[in-house]
């Protein structure tokens, strides 16, 4: 059965729906240079829901969100960033990797690889609400930087969202809406620069 989704929801999402069934919406963010499309049901991502923390159980999740630290990647976050990073081609495709990252009940953070999905220019993944941060790549051809609507996304979602590239690592804040470059350059597959950054 399809959902009816009114003009007015449109318009406060600002996303093209692409579809509706089983009560999944399936929306699009239409980026300059990429689209991320993302799909909204409160459910799991592509991995294993009994593997992910528990829901917050406060309805101040977006404030909890908010407050990302770069001090909790550890080795096996890495190691899915490489994925990622291997998927993307180290930058030389058209293609881009996705990682959410998620916060355990022990306060620690993990990390479920996206579906890699072989569009152009574009990653499409099931969205979770209980996730903390978007990890995407971009090709070495476009700017490395979280663009407009990588922003706009993390907005909406009240997750940091962070792109990893041949120049860097950045990540964008939805807290202070502002693009600060994390790691230099890959050091951001280098766990010893992640051990720096625990011990500032």
């Amino acid at each position: 059965m399809r959902k009816k989704i009114t003009s007015a929801l449109l318009m406060i999402l600002s996303f093209t729906v692409l579809s509706a069934n089983a009560g999944n919406l399936y929306f699009t963010i239409k980026l300059p240079l990429s689209t991320t499309r993302f799909k909204s049901d409160e459910g799991p991502t592509d991995a294993d829901d009994s593997k992910l923390p528990a829901s917050p159980a406060s309805r101040d999740a977006t404030r909890v969100k908010l407050y990302f630290e770069l001090s909790r990647i550890n080795p096996s976050i890495i190691r899915e960033f490489e994925t990622a990073w291997r998927y993307a081609k180290s930058g030389m495709s058209d293609v881009e990797g996705l990682v959410l990252i998620f916060r355990k009940l022990d306060g620690s953070y993990m990390a479920v690889q996206g579906a890699f999905t072989n569009e152009y220019k574009q990653v499409s993944f099931k969205w979770h609400p209980n996730a903390i941060a978007i990890v995407h790549t971009h090709p070495n051809d476009v700017n490395p930087e979280p663009n407009g609507n990588d922003c706009q996304v993390a907005d909406r979602l009240g997750v940091p969202m962070f792109t990893l590239t041949m120049r860097g690592m950045y990540m964008y804040d939805p807290g202070t809406r502002k693009i600060t470059r994390v790691q230099e350059g890959i050091d951001w597959l280098d766990p010893a620069k992640w051990t720096e950054v625990r011990q500032k």
